[in-house]
Order: C-alpha cells, then structure tokens, then sequence
C-alpha cells in the first residue's frame, strides 16, 4: 500500500499543481477536479462501493473549492491526502501489479528564450494568427524589408484560413504552434494539452505540408506534465526575452522604441499579428533596429532548431 500510495502521489502532482495555482479562480479549481475525477472514472470498473467513494471524494473535493480564500491554505492538505486516496482506489480497482506500469524515459526538449549567440542578432515573432485583417499587411512588410519571422499560429484559425497560413510559410517564414484555442497549459489535462498541440499541428500540415516543431504556450505559461509531452512530439519550447506590448497600448511609436531599447543578441521578440497597431509599429521596429546594427533572422535561423518536423 505504501508503493501504492507514494506513486498515486506522483500522478496526482499535476492537479496539486494547478490546485495551488495562484492565477486560477474557484471555478476553474472545480473544473479542474471534476474533469479529473471524470479521467480517472473512465480508466477503472466501477463497483458499486467504488463508486461511492468516488462520490464522497467529489463532494469533499468540491466543499475545499468552495472555501473562502482565508481558509483555502489550511484545506490544502486534506486535497493533497483525498487526491492519493483516490488514486490508490483507481490503482487497485484496475488490479494491475505495481511492477507492470510501464515508466517512459521523457524525450529533451529545449525550452529557449535568447538565441545562442554573442552576435547582434534577434528574431521577430508574431503569436495569435493568422488574423485575415492584419497577417497579410505585415507580410507585405516584412517581404518589403527582406525580413524572415516566425508565426505561431492558432490552430482554430488555421482551420479557418488555411490559405493565409499557407501563404506564411510561402514567403519563407516559419510556421509554430501556438495550441488550438489560446487555452492556458496550466488549466489542462495532458490528454487536453495533447489534443490542443495535436490538432494544430494537423492543420498547419493540411494548410502548409509542413508539421510545426517549434511550440509557444499561450501566455508563456506551462505546466511541467507538458514539457515531456512535446518531447515525445518532438517539438521545442520557444518563449520570449523581450514583449513589445502590442497589446497594451495604440501607440506604434511606444512599441517600436521599446523593443529597439531592450535589443540583445540573440533577443526573440514577442509581437501579435492579432493586434492593427502592430501593422503600424513594424516598420519602425526594423528600421530602429537595424539603426543598431542589429540583423533580424527566424527563431530557427538564430537558434539552430529545427522549424518543423516529420
């Protein structure tokens, strides 16, 4: 039972995790547990008593998410004991040795923010496309100043302008991943997580040919469980070291001198093609930085990775 327990622990990191999520509210605490509850559920035969203690787990699980945020610290405990013991009552209701789960060696995965190199030079990203109002204008300018960038791409919108995305990639720009909806990591499941990378990647390959590798989580944030899924992907994490704010100001000429002012080789630079003032302000980011002696080049050109996979 000890074994039992000390691995129910391990599995039950995640929830613990994102249940101590200081940028979750209740309501997403409680989705969290009732989808858990629901994953586990699906991978056991219920009896009945097992079933009514996965009830009872619920009901108790669902009283500590509706505490007051004074009380919240102390209930910690009880859901870290109560998430084992239900995990113990999955692990015995499959009747599986210990001995027979199989532990996966996790695949490396680079997680980079600066280019490896004392050169000047940086890369413009561009998240949240491709956007039918502002991803061709910002094209147009970056074919006007032999610019190569990096896209990462909804797949939702992929879906939805498959001809766009694939006019990205014919104009020698990279295509990543960006998930499917925008959803923050740190509010899913790995299975969800999976299917969000997934997804995407099968649309930009319908649209492009071409399978991203390279991944940005929505937000810059990420649970761990999701670092060892994009390895088995084959894909790399790509952050950023400088954020223009294009989405916190109307001012082309504020996002242009911050970025020019923040600049260091192997800098990536995060902007939007979702956002019109970025359309405004990319002109004067290439002509401020070049102004610097900056050269501007793909994440994959400045970081040796590569762009896409098999």
């Amino acid at each position: 039972v000890q074994d039992c327990v000390a691995l129910a622990a391990l599995v039950a990191a995640p929830l613990l995790e994102a249940i101590e999520d200081p940028t979750l509210d209740n309501v997403d605490r409680n989705h969290l547990l009732s989808d858990w509850l629901v994953e586990m559920g699906s991978q056991i035969t219920l009896t009945k008593r097992l079933h009514e203690q996965l009830r009872q787990m619920f009901l108790t699980l669902r009283r500590f998410n509706r505490r007051s945020s004074g009380r919240r610290k102390r209930g910690r405990g009880r859901v870290t004991k109560e998430a084992v013991q239900l995990l113990e009552i999955s692990l015995r209701a499959n009747g599986r040795p210990l001995d027979e789960l199989e532990l996966v060696e996790p695949q490396s995965v680079e997680q980079v923010y600066f280019a490896p190199t004392h050169e000047k030079v940086v890369s413009l990203t561009f998240d949240d496309g491709p956007s039918a109002a502002n991803t061709p204008r910002i094209l147009r300018t970056l074919t006007h100043y032999g610019v190569r960038a990096t896209f990462f791409v909804l797949g939702e919108r992929v879906e939805k302008m498959p001809e766009l995305t694939a006019s990205i990639a014919k104009a020698g720009h990279e295509v990543g991943n960006h998930t499917w909806s925008h959803r923050s990591l740190r509010s899913l499941w790995k299975s969800q997580i999976r299917e969000e990378v997934c997804r995407t990647n099968a649309a930009v390959r319908s649209a492009t040919g071409l399978r991203p590798a390279l991944f940005r989580p929505p937000f810059g944030r990420f649970a761990p469980s999701a670092v060892p899924l994009l390895g088995a992907l084959g894909m790399d994490m790509v952050l950023w070291s400088s954020d223009g704010t294009d989405w916190d100001t109307d001012d082309p000429a504020v996002i242009a001198a911050r970025i020019v002012k923040e600049a260091k080789p192997g800098g990536i630079i995060l902007l939007h093609d979702s956002h019109a003032v970025t359309v405004a302000a990319l002109p004067l980011v290439i002509q401020g930085l070049r102004a610097r002696g900056y050269q501007i080049q793909s994440v994959g050109e400045a970081t040796g990775l590569a762009p896409y996979g098999d």
